[in-house]
């Protein structure tokens, strides 16, 4: 994951459902912001 390319992140990626992985979209829109912007925040593990 990179804060300079948050929308790039598989993690993002596949929860939101932009990218094939067979699941589905995991994320709704509103939690797909919120890991969006997680990750731009640089991912904090707290």
């Amino acid at each position: 994951m990179s804060p300079d390319a948050p929308a790039d992140s598989k993690l993002y990626q596949k929860g939101a459902g932009k990218t094939s992985h067979g699941g589905g979209a995991a994320l709704n829109d509103a939690n797909a912001a919120i890991v969006l912007g997680w990750i731009t925040q640089g991912a904090a593990n707290n």
